[in-house]
């Protein structure tokens, strides 16, 4: 797609929708209920109107629902005990969709500004993801290239051990519990 075909606008539109329920395979549960405000133990009412934003063509004619990490459930984000080793979940929850909708609510002001530094630890593991599964010679995303005495993965990894030293776990009042990675393997 040229730049002139990429040029689009935004709008936002609510609209009404049939009550009812469906199950949707790829979240695995059933959608149709409203999710607002509160969240309903019993009898939860049905969704009877729909918030919808959507990227339009200007130049060339497409379009493009947006929304932000449609594919989390609740189950990515209280993690149970067999999950906590899952790392198709880890790669869910450790994406750069995920980044940017964390980014966005710091941006908003919808929780706290020290949140960007968990953004920059989700982009990073995103990128280590991407750097260990790369298949083939030539993708967008550098990281997703085969690895290459030319290619950008050494230069990334050590980066990523020098960030494993200097990362520690900390308390809420900021006192030094641990550090998370043994460094003198490094």
């Amino acid at each position: 797609m040229s730049e002139s075909e990429k040029l689009c606008g935004r709008s936002s539109s609510e609209m009404s929708i049939k009550p009812g329920y469906t199950y949707a395979t790829d979240l695995d549960c059933v959608d149709g209920f409203t999710t607002v405000k509160q969240d309903y133990k019993e009898n939860p009412p049905f969704a009877t109107q729909a918030l919808v934003f959507m990227s339009r063509g200007i130049v060339k004619n497409w379009k493009q629902e947006l929304s932000a990490c449609r594919k989390l459930t609740q189950k990515h984000i209280e993690v149970s005990y067999l999950k906590k080793m899952n790392v198709k979940v880890a790669a869910q929850v450790l994406s750069h969709s995920v980044a940017s909708a964390l980014r966005l609510y710091v941006a908003s002001k919808n929780i706290e500004s020290n949140a960007i530094e968990t953004t920059h630890f989700i982009l990073k593991m995103d990128k280590l993801f991407d750097t260990v599964n790369s298949m083939t010679l030539k993708h967008e995303k550098n990281e997703l290239c085969a690895v290459t005495k030319d290619s950008c993965h050494e230069g990334f990894g050590k980066i990523w051990c020098l960030g494993l030293k200097s990362a520690i776990y900390t308390h809420a009042d900021g006192k030094k519990l641990f550090q998370l990675v043994r460094t003198d393997g490094l």
